[in-house]
């Protein structure tokens, strides 16, 4: 039953991307990291047999930042912070993405709004979290 749910969410995923009649080629990412004084984030691109840096992003003294770039393609990215603190994004041409989280836990925090692509994994990731959780806790308590 949960896999049905993981193909049905990843057909939709595809869809995503595939949907979008958008003029516009560029995509803005407009972010507010709290927490992250003049810090750097790095926006690599996910390829299936590695990921390519692809841009370096610096948050203000504020921790707001706006980055322009122009896909190719509907693809997936990664924005790191840190090396072990990312999130992963479905990003396609045209898209305004709003990223809001706090920067000791980027995962847990966040809040993606303009990315139907990157809002819908975001959400299969957080309850993928939550499973894993459980079946750990179980596993626990078998043990």
């Amino acid at each position: 039953m949960f896999m049905k749910k993981i193909l049905i969410v990843l057909i939709t995923l595809t869809f995503a991307c595939n949907s979008q009649n958008l003029k516009q080629e560029s995509v803005i990412i407009d972010g507010f990291l709290m927490g992250a004084s003049n810090d750097t984030l790095y926006l690599s691109t996910l390829l299936f047999d590695k990921i390519t840096d692809t841009d370096t992003i610096i948050t203000g003294s504020d921790g707001r930042f706006k980055h322009e770039f122009t896909p190719t393609q509907c693809q997936f990215y990664v924005l790191v912070h840190k090396g072990y603190n990312y999130v992963r994004l479905l990003i396609d041409k045209g898209e305004i993405i709003s990223i809001k989280a706090n920067v000791m836990n980027i995962p847990e925090t966040i809040i993606i709004e303009g990315s139907k692509g990157s809002s819908l994994l975001n959400s299969i990731e957080k309850k993928l979290a939550k499973a894993n959780f459980t079946v750990d806790s179980l596993t626990q308590i078998v043990n």
